[in-house]
């Protein structure tokens, strides 16, 4: 949520000036043995002027009073001992250990924005405003979806709402805690055997842990099915925010391997929804923003809703099948039969389920309809690229185009002596039809490749090399002109290339770079305008802008923007074009402009520095012109410089205004109401000097 803040249009700002200010705090409303009733969010019951412009979302939920189980921590789960104060930009928490050393977690059910902006911002309504986005997020969402996963057989945590009231047992976190509401829930730690529902694990590990540990060995490997159908569940319910930090793992032995399964942890943009005027241009006008979206009866964009997740997505899906996709969301609909939805949803607080439960058993009964179709769009996605990492060990990578359509990636284990297993540790078939590209990263160690087949077409390979001496075998052929095998590696290897292959050779160390997180989405979208200016003074207008990745290309392999406005004062059209190609040749960039102006005002009082002034009307002295300039160029960054270089090609033709001092000029040089055409080079130097203090 808090690249969401950041990326906020400043007009989105300003119009709290128009709602009603309230201020928040958690109200308890009546008190009886064991049970506290409390509002959670007092501060998001807004005016109807606010709502319609930022949104009913979930105020009302926030608002509503709900009994929630006082938590005593010295009889809960055996006595609870608080040890921790943790939270991020949003929220906060507290952990606790009990005496069999369970570790468990209490998080603040409301957040706050604030702490994200820059301190000139706090305590103004700059501040008000981005805390009021926390209702586009659901207050209790987590209980109300364990039903759901344990029947789905997917690792969960039993979280429940609590109220912790100040006790002694808090000590000195009573201050900051005590008095509140929390979600309190399993935090998986070392030895939890005896937890059938986050995996019976008796370690658990974080991501970057994980990730280090497939790097490293390729013993190593991730149950890439229960992952997906874990990535399917999210999907299902609405929660966008399914980064690195919101899983932790544990392993499962199998012979030598070790199998790391996912544990899904801190589900709290379940339902997610935003509406509202303003609100819903806002996000939906931002490129960098299409993963928030609302929880409907079906998803939107499949691709970009699953923006958050693109680097784990790739990297833990990669061995996976249309078939295996298929298979994993039709058993995930299957496990979700109405009565388990409904159980599951009937899980929230009582008060809260008479609001919105209906609806969201509705729409989550609409939404497994539509699994299967939404598993297909995203593995067909994903499938496009795909970057297959090896491991720092040896180890041998053996490619075989078995025909037109279809090409096999096998990679095996070497021993000491570079003799490879039987088996292969990844296998997967690949469909020129779904995917364009394969990349095999060798990351280390004396790795070999082949590469065997002769067919018309298939699918590029890149394959870039370790940092250790590789041997490359390729006697596949494609046809056609172009190259489908290029290899990325320096000098210093063995290069038994017979078939077609392009060579990259480079004593660059980043030639061998491996990024799992990579991958960038292309934007494209309309952009409406609305400006004013001292020439054109209010004017509108539309553009259309698209931004093209592709590997290895930075900042990207190509922008383009075209966008034509009309000056209402003026009634006159203009347009312009902008485009730039980093990288195109070398590391020199084509930069390409173009722009067409009805009117362009100009203040012209004559040649020369004799000039008279004839009258003292400003007005009479503004020269209008039809001009055309365009501009075609190579650009580069050196260091901190950019330096540019091209030509320009200009027409101007200008207004012979009879009331302004160019109709004084025209009668004694008529030719100066000619079009007149300019050409020539251009040089442009720039640098960034900055110093602190």
């Amino acid at each position: 949520m808090c690249k969401l803040l950041k990326k906020r249009n400043i007009v989105f700002l300003l119009f709290l000036f128009f709602t009603q200010n309230t201020v928040g705090q958690q109200t308890a409303v009546t008190d009886s043995t064991g049970y506290k009733t409390i509002v959670a969010g007092t501060q998001y019951k807004r005016s109807a002027i606010h709502q319609f412009l930022w949104g009913e979302n979930y105020r009302k939920e926030w608002a509503t009073p709900v009994r929630f189980p006082i938590l005593i921590l010295d009889t809960a789960k055996g006595g609870l001992t608080p040890f921790k104060a943790g939270g991020g930009h949003q929220s906060k928490s507290l952990q606790l250990k009990n005496s069999k050393g369970e570790i468990y977690k209490l998080h603040s059910v409301d957040k706050t924005l604030g702490k994200v902006l820059p301190e000139n911002y706090k305590n103004t309504f700059i501040e008000k405003l981005a805390n009021d986005e926390v209702s586009m997020s659901f207050p209790y969402p987590a209980t109300s979806v364990s039903v759901m996963e344990r029947s789905a057989k997917i690792y969960h945590t039993d979280p429940e709402y609590v109220y912790l009231p100040n006790q002694a047992a808090l000590d000195t976190f009573n201050v900051g805690f005590g008095n509140n509401i929390y979600l309190f829930e399993d935090k998986p730690n070392d030895d939890r055997i005896s937890a059938n529902n986050i995996g019976n694990f008796p370690k658990y590990y974080d991501t970057d842990k994980v990730l280090e540990d497939l790097y490293k060995d390729n013993d190593s490997q991730v149950d890439q099915r229960m992952f997906v159908k874990a990535r399917l569940f999210d999907m299902l319910v609405g929660d966008w925010d399914r980064h690195e930090d919101q899983w932790t793992w544990g392993i499962k032995e199998d012979g030598k391997q070790k199998i790391y399964e996912a544990v899904p942890l801190d589900m709290d943009q379940v339902y997610f929804k935003y509406d509202g005027l303003l609100l819903s241009l806002t996000i939906g006008g931002a490129s960098g923003m299409k993963y928030l979206q609302s929880f409907k009866d079906k998803i939107s964009n499949v691709k970009t809703f699953n923006y958050e997740e693109r680097g784990i997505d790739r990297l833990f899906t990669d061995q996976l099948t249309l078939n295996d996709w298929k298979s994993i969301a039709i058993n995930l609909q299957e496990s979700l039969a109405d009565t388990i939805i409904e159980k599951s949803v009937k899980q929230l607080p009582p008060e809260i389920y008479a609001i919105s439960g209906p609806g969201i058993i509705s729409k989550l009964k609409a939404r497994r309809a539509h699994i299967v179709d939404d598993a297909i769009t995203y593995y067909r996605f994903l499938a496009k690229e795909v970057e297959i990492p090896g491991t720092k060990s040896d180890e041998h990578f053996d490619v075989k185009r078995l025909s037109d359509s279809l090409t096999a990636v096998k990679i095996y284990k070497l021993n000491k002596e570079g003799i490879k297993n039987d088996t292969p540790f990844y296998s997967r078939d690949f469909n020129s039809n779904e995917t364009k590209e394969i990349r095999l990263f060798g990351l280390s160690g004396k790795d070999t490749y082949s590469l065997d087949g002769n067919v018309s077409k298939g699918i590029k390979i890149k394959i870039i090399g370790g940092t250790d001496t590789d041997t490359y075998n390729n006697s596949s052929l494609v046809g056609g002109s172009r190259n489908k095998t290029l290899v990325y590696d320096n000098a210093a290897n063995i290069f038994d290339t017979f078939g077609k292959t392009k060579l990259h050779i480079s004593s660059d160390s980043s030639i061998h770079k491996y990024v799992y997180k990579s991958f960038l989405y292309d934007t494209r979208g309309f952009k409406p305008m609305v400006f004013y200016n001292n020439e054109d003074r209010l004017y509108i207008g539309l553009g259309y802008g698209m931004v093209h990745h592709k590997w290895r290309k930075l900042p990207f392999a190509f922008e383009q923007y075209v966008g034509a406005n009309y000056s209402i004062t003026q009634k006159a059209f203009s347009f312009n074009y902008n485009a730039l190609f980093p990288q195109l040749i070398g590391k020199w960039g084509l930069p390409v402009t173009a722009n067409y102006d009805l009117v362009r005002w100009t203040n012209y009082y004559g040649l020369g520095n004799e000039t008279t002034l004839l009258n003292k009307d400003k007005a009479f002295n503004r020269l209008r012109s039809k001009e055309f300039i365009g501009s075609i160029g190579l650009k580069r960054a050196i260091g901190k410089s950019t330096l540019e270089f091209g030509g320009f090609f200009q027409t101007v033709s200008l207004i012979n205004d009879a009331d302004r001092f160019i109709r004084n000029v025209a009668i004694s040089q008529p030719d100066i109401l000619q079009l007149h055409n300019y050409i020539g080079p251009q040089f442009i130097y720039w640098t960034l000097n900055v110093q602190d203090g």
